[in-house]
């Protein structure tokens, strides 16, 4: 029996607060607390308001009702459970929208792009100001020579692509890149003079947030 220890000696039960004998189906001493939601429940030396196939006590001060507090502790666990879920949910989706990025330019140059999942860069231009922004704040870029002509496939991009930064980092040449983040929509035209825009998804951070969130 679930919080009982069985006295050898005497053959009879300590529930902790008191001595039950399993003979007599009654306790050596009263209950401290008195049940009236029976009649039986004013004997203070019955066990489980003699009803012990449906009830227990495991304390030997109060007689727990089994079937409700199962139904009590399996409902607990189900809300208990859906919550965890519906928490970690909005946490999965408040990481996919903070991984979102956007950024404007302008400048000088001939220059054109359409960013989908699947896009064609060509182009030489010279970006005056780039602006990025992203939960982190806003970053500028300033002067940025970039020239390619490269296809995007997702994260990936393949064909000759020359940037320079003017000194704010050193300048890049690649045939091949992996990126941080998957253009989700964008355009950029540059005709003499252009501007754009770029929306994309840093997969990279989001897949962070994500570790985090089921290692919490």
């Amino acid at each position: 029996m679930f919080g009982y220890r069985y006295d050898t000696e005497t053959g009879f039960y300590s529930l902790h607060s008191r001595y039950y004998d399993p003979q007599t189906g009654r306790f050596l001493n009263a209950d401290c607390q008195l049940n009236t939601d029976s009649i039986s429940g004013y004997n203070l030396f019955a066990y489980c308001g003699n009803n012990p196939v449906n009830r227990s006590d495991p304390t030997g001060h109060n007689w727990l009702d089994n079937v409700k507090k199962w139904v009590s502790d399996t409902w607990d666990g189900i809300v208990e459970t859906v919550t965890e879920v519906v928490d970690t949910v909005v946490s999965v989706v408040n990481a996919a929208f903070t991984s979102i990025e956007a950024s404007v330019c302008g400048g000088l140059g001939v220059y054109g792009e359409v960013n989908t999942d699947l896009g064609i860069e060509a182009g030489v231009a010279n970006k005056s100001g780039e602006y990025t922004f992203s939960e982190d704040g806003i970053s500028k870029s300033y002067n940025v020579t970039d020239v390619e002509i490269k296809v995007d496939v997702f994260q990936y991009e393949f064909g000759p692509h020359y940037i320079d930064y003017d000194g704010a980092k050193p300048p890049e040449f690649t045939w091949y890149k992996q990126k941080d983040t998957i253009s989700l929509l964008g355009a950029q035209v540059f005709f003499f003079g252009g501007a754009g825009f770029e929306i994309n998804f840093n997969y990279k951070k989001f897949i962070d947030k994500v570790v985090v969130i089921f290692e919490e």
